[in-house]
């Protein structure tokens, strides 16, 4: 085989930038004098341009923006700086990373690139650094970071000098794609490790510690690099390494791999010398690999994490043969570049983006397109894809220090939680401290707990506005965790003055996995909200108490301060003001208006004269009415626990300062996960009908009857569109749903689909809302002949 040699000048960067002409002077400006912490970095050795090394005859290797250098200012502290300059420039400053430290002193400033922190200057200017084993391919050129340069100098301009030599192969096959090549000195020179360097008059000179060296390089593709086909030099593929100066006595040899395990050998036993900044090039030679590593592979790829009802649970990587990819699915995952994971593989070791792996220890980096794998059994190797993922949900994550989620009770808050909110690409969305209690009624006896939140200050959250008031919904007994967002959505295209926003979001809770929750707005008076004046505590001022009232109808009849309605022995209850708030004389005042309208609402001259219309927002009534039916919610009037409506909310704004009365209004919507998009009940009304109800009365005026006929008809083609967002939200929660099935199986049947499967379930309740869509259709103009 052929050698050629060249003698050239100096590599001055880690990184390749094409260019034919140089541009300035080499030291800088003569002006140029940095202070402080700033360095002037160039070239040392600057013969003719015609010796300089190139990949090429066109392309020069020259500093990248950010390349870092690590520099031991006149004291034996390394410390990190960065190159300022431009990508593709042959001399400029570089400015230090981080703070500075202590260290004994030096008699000089050296520098070193590329920057290692375990690089040290001893007090004699014996520098240590580790010559990496692996190396990794750059197109024409060596990998960034591989060429060793150092520098020692009086002042601040710093000329480097290289330490190594370059061997140069081109290689050429038969479609043949290369995953490393690896060189070895036949008499087991050692090639990388830690090392020691010693500026001469000559140039720095270096020597590696025996006992610790490696006898190979391994040049590494991170992406397998196809050869060209031809042995003419200029459609070879070249293969760069930086070597310490060595003399191969008995000649070297080559190992190619491809990433299906073959293996190509090929050895010279002419005694072979790389000199410092010195290219050995070589003649093409074409790789013919046979297979050697059938047998190499991954048996696993898994990750133990504890979820609410499986502290052991194991998650394990899915593979996919035609494009060798493992995807592994960690629900509460945002964070992919530290991925520690457990191997299981047959092979000698395993190669995570060119650095070796320990099973259950190493950190691997799996952003992007995912960790670029290979199993290494002797020479042979295979490549595979690691690819980690989350379901696509935001994260809430949620600490309790010194205390455990068992001890959260629906009574009293604990305080001084802390929520961080992650993306679902790593990104935060907020972290705040919180306080956390639990919520609900029936809910929060289930299984799965729902959760109240009181951030200490007003936090805008996953794009909804700001707001120190949150719940976290448990949806534990609908199989398709849909009901309560897609309610919402009708509720937004009938155009209701205020509806929940939320998102679904995975839950962790103190590190443990607690399944899909659905991160929602509180009902609160507030601008963003249930926008009407908000009432001051205590207040008595007889026209101020007039309005800023969010009530609500339930029969479980819960809250401290409620009352019974004179006449239709309606379960009200008031949210705000609550009772820290509320006076004796807005609690009157609030409890007189209510009778107030029940009593107008029983004398069917003054409804038919349409005087309720003082007191009641028509279209908000109308429009909650067309949405509980629409959904066969039966809340909206059930017979348990007792005869009545459950999560029925209305909210009074304050009189005007005219005289004119704030009206009722109702909504906005809550509470739909019980008895909703049922199919049985899509040809039945499930409280319009309802003779104890309001709307049973208003029934007789033909004008409200007209109204809620023409806001129907004005959205009822509009609402045909749920099941296309039903579909798209399915798809979108698809992957958390199935952990959270997995987590929380529902034990009671409360909407007949708890033992379907996830789309069956999705489809059912599409069919529920249809039917009774069409069949409300039908039905509505005859709500006006309901006996009373």
């Amino acid at each position: 085989m052929r050698f050629k040699r060249l003698l050239i000048g100096l590599f001055l960067a880690g990184a390749v930038s094409c260019t034919m002409k140089e541009e300035g002077s080499l030291d800088g400006p003569d002006s140029h004098s940095p202070a402080g912490d700033v360095f002037y970095v160039s070239i040392g050795e600057q013969p003719d341009a015609e010796t300089k090394v190139y990949a090429d005859e066109n392309l020069r290797v020259l500093w990248n923006h950010d390349d870092r250098i690590s520099i031991f200012n006149r004291r034996a502290y390394n410390r990190e700086y960065s190159f300022q300059g431009e990508d593709g420039t042959n001399a400029g400053t570089i400015s230090p990373e981080g703070t500075d430290g202590e260290g004994d002193p030096l008699s000089l400033v050296y520098a070193v690139y590329p920057y290692q922190d375990s690089t040290s200057v001893s007090s004699n200017g014996i520098i240590s650094f580790t010559l990496p084993e692996i190396q990794t391919y750059h197109e024409n050129s060596f990998g960034i970071g591989a060429n060793l340069m150092v520098s020692a100098a009086e002042g601040s301009k710093l000329k480097f000098k290289n330490v190594g030599g370059y061997l140069a192969l081109k290689l050429y096959g038969d479609n043949v794609s290369v995953s490393s090549v690896i060189v070895r000195g036949n008499n087991n020179e050692l090639l990388a490790g830690l090392s020691e360097i010693e500026m001469t008059e000559g140039g720095p000179e270096i020597s590696l510690d025996a006992e610790s060296a490696s006898k190979q390089v391994r040049l590494y593709c991170n992406d397998p690099v196809e050869l060209g086909s031809s042995s003419n030099a200029e459609e070879c593929t070249v293969f760069w390494f930086v070597l310490p100066p060595v003399e191969f006595s008995q000649g070297f040899n080559i190992t190619v791999t491809t990433p299906d395990g073959g293996v190509f050998k090929k050895s010279t036993s002419k005694p072979t010398s790389v000199l410092r900044s010195t290219i050995t090039r070589f003649a093409p030679l074409e790789v013919t690999p046979t297979a050697s590593g059938n047998d190499i592979k991954i048996n696993e790829i898994s990750s133990t994490r504890p979820t609410a009802t499986n502290p052991e649970r194991k998650y394990t990587a899915e593979f996919d043969s035609e494009t060798s990819t493992y995807t592994i699915l960690l629900p509460t995952v945002t964070d992919f570049s530290n991925m520690v994971l457990d191997y299981l593989f047959t092979g000698d070791k395993l190669l995570a983006n060119g650095k070796e792996v320990v099973s259950g220890v190493t950190p691997v980096d799996a952003t992007g397109d995912g960790a670029k794998l290979m199993v290494c059994r002797g020479d042979a190797e295979k490549r595979f894809t690691l690819k980690v993922r989350n379901t696509g949900l935001p994260v809430v994550r949620i600490e309790t220090p010194g205390h455990t989620q068992d001890e959260i009770t629906r009574d009293t808050w604990l305080e001084d939680a802390v929520i961080r909110i992650d993306n679902p690409d790593g990104s935060l969305d907020c972290e705040v401290t919180t306080g956390i209690k639990g919520r609900g009624n029936s809910t929060w006896a289930y299984n799965k707990k729902p959760y109240s939140l009181k951030f200490t200050g007003k936090q805008q959250v996953l794009g909804m506005p700001a707001h120190k008031r949150w719940v976290l919904l448990a949806n534990w007994t609908d199989r398709t965790l849909l009901r309560n967002d897609a309610a919402f959505w009708l509720s937004r295209q009938a155009g209701m003055p205020y509806t929940v926003r939320g998102q679904f979001v995975e839950l962790e809770f103190n590190g443990i996995h607690r399944g899909n929750y659905y991160l929602c707005e509180q009902i609160k008076i507030g601008k963003n909200r249930v926008n009407i004046k908000e009432m001051d505590d205590f207040e008595t001022d007889p026209f101020k108490i007039t309005g800023g009232y969010l009530m609500e109808i339930d029969t479980y009849y819960d809250e401290p301060k409620k009352f019974r309605s004179q006449y239709f022995r309606l379960p009200y209850q008031f949210k705000q003001p609550d009772e820290d708030g509320l006076s004796e004389a807005a609690f009157k005042y609030m409890k007189g208006f209510i009778n107030d309208l029940e009593y107008l609402l029983m004398d069917s001259q003054r409804v038919l004269n349409h005087e309720y219309e003082e007191y009641l927002d028509v279209d908000s009534a109308i429009w909650f009415l067309l949405l509980n039916e629409l959904a066969n919610n039966s809340d909206f009037y059930n017979q348990y626990p007792s005869a009545g409506p459950h999560s029925m909310y209305l909210y009074k704004d304050r009189d005007s300062a005219d005289g004119k009365v704030g009206k009722l209004f109702t909504g906005p919507i809550w509470d739909f996960d019980y008895h909703v998009f049922v199919p049985k009940y899509s040809n039945q009304w499930v409280g319009a009908a309802n003779r104890d109800y309001y709307y049973n009365f208003l029934y007789q005026d033909s004008k409200f009857t007209s109204r809620m006929q023409e806001l129907w008809d004005s959205k009822k083609d509009e609402f045909l569109k749920l099941t296309d967002y039903i579909d798209e939200m399915a798809d979108r929660i698809r992957l958390s749903e199935e952990f959270n099935h997995e987590m929380w199986p529902i034990d009671r049947d409360q909407n007949g689909d708890a033992q379907m499967t996830f789309d069956e379930a999705i489809e059912r309740i599409k069919e529920g809302f249809t039917k009774k869509l069409t069949w409300m259709d039908y039905m509505l103009p005859l709500l006006h002949y309901m006996p009373r």
